[in-house]
């Protein structure tokens, strides 16, 4: 009996994380759905299979808060006929963490119906009829590392929401529109991909007074932004801040804008000081204004303070890099050409600086 009693207890406890949430594992659509909204918050639902071939919507939150639905890398992907959503979260579904999973051929990806403060993470949603994500009448909701591409009408489109973040997002070769902005405010799309889309962003209409923050994006578009409607003022640039930005520059400000022949403000503006930042400011329409647009600054391998000489200056950065993280421009970095920056590559600058004719460098 007491045996019996230990195998029973090591069972049990190896279906509750670490954190002391109950994990529960489903194969199937309506298994998966029940075992949510049989949930208590901070509970897990773990896929263990791809789900194909669904027909009609597959994972239902039904109002249920406070889960995890780990999606574990498995697809879900509907029947080809474009019914139903990949994974649904009506009215009052808050607080969920829906994340690692890739859905396709559904009516909507995702699809939110008045249900706030959820995050979705690691997620791609293709090829589905109208969206690979839809908001509608939620707020306060957090969308990161997520790809959206070649859905028939938008990657993502939110419509009368507040407070949305969308951050690290790919939205690209969406039939109309990368992103969707309908009669929404403050809402706040950064660090992203928004290329090969008809539209880049489309913003229709402002839902209030609060507007929404676009920054540290790369645009490629036919289009990059087109409005309609009454559109009050956005904000398209934060004041610059040392780090990383989206095109590998060393100063996070405003937007980089491009096209798809090569054109674009980012690719022809002027840049005197060689910040990486326009010496312009870029008016899309009236009131709606990028004051610090990003551009490239093209530099020579191992110039990393793009000085046009490579010296001691240019070791000591590559050492603050290494050792702090100290934004530097990367591509003339990695000078022995082996793509990770090390030590390795510091010893090779190193020795160049002191006899160029022995050492060369081979940034790639």
């Amino acid at each position: 009996m007491r045996i019996y009693f230990i195998a029973i207890l090591i069972i049990l406890t190896s279906l509750v994380s670490p954190t002391g949430a109950t994990v529960y594992n489903c194969n199937s659509c309506s298994d998966c759905s029940q075992k949510i909204q049989n949930s208590i918050p901070g509970d897990i639902v773990m896929l263990t299979v791809d789900i194909v071939d669904q027909d009609g919507t597959c994972i239902e939150f039904n109002g249920i808060d406070g889960i995890i639905f780990d999606g574990n890398g498995h697809l879900i992907s509907g029947d080809s006929d474009l019914s139903g959503y990949g994974i649904h979260l009506s009215r009052d579904s808050d607080n969920n963490i829906i994340k690692n999973c890739e859905l396709n051929d559904f009516f909507d990806g995702v699809y939110f119906f008045c249900s706030d403060n959820n995050t979705i993470e690691n997620i791609i949603s293709s090829y589905n009829r109208d969206y690979g994500i839809y908001f509608v009448g939620s707020n306060s909701n957090y969308l990161k590392d997520v790809k959206v591409k070649i859905n028939n009408q938008c990657g993502i489109y939110l419509v009368s929401g507040s407070s949305n973040t969308l951050t690290n997002i790919i939205s690209v070769s969406n039939s109309i529109a990368g992103i969707y902005i309908n009669h929404c405010s403050s809402t706040t799309i950064n660090d992203s991909y928004i290329t090969d889309n008809n539209i880049g962003i489309k913003i229709n209409g402002d839902a209030g007074n609060e507007a929404n923050l676009i920054y540290n994006n790369n645009f490629n578009n036919e289009n990059n932004i087109n409005f309609t409607g009454t559109v009050n003022n956005n904000l398209w640039n934060i004041n610059r801040v040392p780090g990383k930005n989206i095109i590998s520059g060393l100063n996070i400000a405003g937007n980089y804008w491009s096209g798809p022949l090569g054109q674009g403000f980012s690719r022809t503006c002027t840049d005197s000081n060689g910040d990486g930042i326009c010496d312009g400011s870029y008016e899309l329409i009236a009131g709606n204004i990028d004051y610090f647009p990003l551009t490239n600054v093209y530099v020579e391998c191992g110039d990393l303070d793009a000085s046009t000489i490579v010296d001691d200056d240019d070791l000591q950065l590559l050492y603050n890099y290494i050792y702090t993280g100290t934004p530097i421009y990367e591509y003339a970095a990695d000078v022995d050409g082996r793509v990770n920056i090390n030590i390795l590559d510091a010893r090779l600058l190193m020795n160049y600086i002191f006899d160029s004719n022995t050492y060369q460098l081979d940034c790639e």
